[in-house]
Order: C-alpha cells, then sequence, then structure tokens
C-alpha cells in the first residue's frame, strides 16, 4: 500500500512539474506581451506628446503671423493715409495758384486781381479739386486692396490651422491610456 501510495505521490509530484511548468510558460508569455504593449504604450505617448507639442508650436506660430501681419498691414495703412494726407496737403496749396498747362506746369499767383485771372484761379482751383477726388479715390483703392490682402491671408491661415487641428485632433492614445495600442493587443491575442 505506501508503494501505491508513494508512487501516486511522485505521479501527482510529476504533473504538478508539468502544470507549473506550462503556466510558467504562460505567465513568461503574458510578461513578455505585457511588456511589448508597455513598450508600445509608452512609444504611443512619445508620439503623440511629440504631435502635442508640434501642434502647440504650430498654434503659437499662426499666432505670432496673424499678430505680424495685422500690425505690417496696420502700418501700411497708415504710411499710405500720411503720404495721401501729405500729398493733399501739397496740392491745397496750389488752389490759390494759376497752374499753366503746359508739361511741367509752372504755378504763379498774380500780382493784380483781374477777372481774367479770377477765372484762371477758379479753373486751376477746379483742376486741384479734380486732382484730389482722384487722389483720394486711389487711396480708398489702395487700401481696399491692402484690407483684400489680408482678409485672404487671414483667410490662408484660418485654413492652415483648421488643417492643423484636424490632423492632431485624433489621439493616440485615449484617457485609459489603452487605444491603438490595446487594438494591436486584441489583433496579436487573437
Amino acid at each position: 500500500r505506501s508503494k501505491r501510495l508513494f508512487g501516486g505521490l511522485v505521479g501527482h509530484l510529476a504533473s504538478a512539474r508539468k502544470n507549473f511548468e506550462r503556466d510558467e510558460t504562460k505567465l513568461r508569455q503574458r510578461e513578455e506581451k505585457s511588456s511589448e504593449l508597455k513598450i508600445k504604450r509608452e512609444e504611443t505617448l512619445k508620439r503623440e506628446s511629440r504631435a502635442a507639442a508640434r501642434h502647440r508650436m504650430c498654434e503659437a506660430k499662426y499666432k505670432d503671423q496673424a499678430r505680424r501681419d495685422e500690425i505690417l498691414t496696420d502700418m501700411r495703412r497708415t504710411e499710405a493715409s500720411l503720404l495721401h494726407a501729405s500729398w493733399k496737403a501739397s496740392h491745397d496749396v496750389l488752389r490759390n495758384t494759376i497752374r499753366t498747362v503746359t508739361e511741367p506746369s509752372l504755378c504763379w499767383v498774380p500780382a493784380v486781381s483781374t477777372p481774367m485771372t479770377d477765372l484762371l484761379l477758379t479753373k486751376s482751383a477746379e483742376r486741384v479739386d479734380a486732382e484730389l477726388a482722384l487722389g483720394a479715390a486711389r487711396c480708398e483703392d489702395e487700401r481696399r486692396a491692402l484690407q483684400a490682402a489680408y482678409d485672404q491671408r487671414k483667410q490662408r491661415r484660418e485654413e492652415a490651422q483648421k488643417r492643423n487641428d484636424e490632423r492632431f485632433a485624433k489621439p493616440v492614445v485615449d484617457a485609459s491610456g489603452e487605444g491603438v495600442v490595446a487594438e494591436a493587443s486584441a489583433e496579436a491575442e487573437g
């Protein structure tokens, strides 16, 4: 009877050792898969972190460009307005002079007022008014062109920002720390 019990015990120990080795192999494989998934998750987090940093840099760049463009456009508008004001002031002076029709035109102030000089002064003033109106129209056209160019650049920046936001909108890893990596591990186990 003791031989039988001893044989049963030895058989049980042998099967327990096989089960232990099999379980140990499965445990080692699980640990390897777990460590691989952990490494993949860390790499994914690093990639996502770098992508988020690039996204923030792009956002900052777009904001800086928008501010710079706004300042430059304001400077150009101001410069154009100052040039127009200077030109207008110089032409206002010509309102009280008589200008010759020939080129280059000469300006002179009559010493004595006569009906003929009064008529010439009136014609000269009308000519100056027409030139001022033309200059104001040119200045307004230039202002509109500057605004249109600014609006166009602003729209391109907004579209680029939108593409940038869409590009980085999809997280690689969700809040639970799973995502693409978890899907990859499910495919590996299946």
